[in-house]
């Protein structure tokens, strides 16, 4: 993710103040997809590093007690050649997760 892990847990406290009783989705990144960012950015520059992952979205749940984690989501891809279309579902390691959570009052 692109922001430090202490600026996000920040974040994530101010909403479960602001918002009590809220329900979010949220777009996480892997740990081992930020490992192979590393790699790749060795080669080239990146405009915006990723900084940090999860290993699932549950691991949010550990940023403040009231942080409920509901369900996740792996993203696919859709590539398009000339007429074809191909569906990709990525690797659970490799792919970026949408997480549903719950913030408690």
């Amino acid at each position: 993710m692109y922001f430090p892990e202490d600026e996000v847990r920040e974040l994530f406290n101010m909403l479960v103040d602001a918002s009590p009783g809220a329900e979010m989705l949220c777009e996480v990144t892997t740990l081992r997809l930020v490992e192979r960012h590393k790699k790749l950015d060795s080669q080239r520059e990146r405009i915006v590093p990723s900084q940090w992952g999860v290993k699932t979205g549950e691991e949010i749940e550990g940023f403040n007690p009231k942080i409920k984690f509901i369900t996740e989501w792996t993203t696919s891809i859709t590539i398009k050649t000339g007429e074809k279309k191909a569906k990709i579902r990525l690797t659970r390691e490799l792919s970026g997760r949408i997480v549903h959570l719950k913030l408690q009052s």
